[in-house]
């Protein structure tokens, strides 16, 4: 695992755990992982990407 992976896993992380404490929306949460995955070079074929299937709940 690169150090862009582990960045970007920390960083959203971090996001989800706002969102579950509703400080930030959902669609909040799809910008910043888009601004994350292009801030690490994430192509969106990266195994480490969220995605739609993964549910908040």
């Amino acid at each position: 695992m690169s150090s862009n992976e582990v960045n970007y896993i920390n960083a959203m992380y971090q996001a989800k755990r706002m969102v579950s404490s509703k400080i930030i929306s959902i669609e909040d949460y799809l910008k910043i992982e888009e601004k994350m995955a292009k801030k690490y070079d994430l192509p969106i074929t990266n195994l480490y990407r969220t995605n739609h299937l993964i549910s908040f709940t």
